[in-house]
């Protein structure tokens, strides 16, 4: 049970609840496109206490 959090460049966009997410618009350059895993009263979810998230950057072009 619960959800994923959705954050580009350290804003969060929403939640996430299915296996993708179609990301339409992103800016020019670099994006850091972070996920973390959250319960349904969206406290984060941990393994060895610390918090289940990853985190990549993506270059769009112009």
């Amino acid at each position: 049970m619960g959800h994923g959090h959705l954050y580009i460049n350290g804003e969060k966009q929403g939640r996430i609840y299915g296996p993708w997410l179609h990301l339409a618009h992103l800016p020019p350059g670099q994006n850091e496109i972070t996920v973390s895993l959250n319960a349904n009263g969206h406290e984060a979810l941990t393994h060895n206490g610390q918090p289940i998230a990853a985190t990549i950057t993506l270059e769009v072009s112009e």
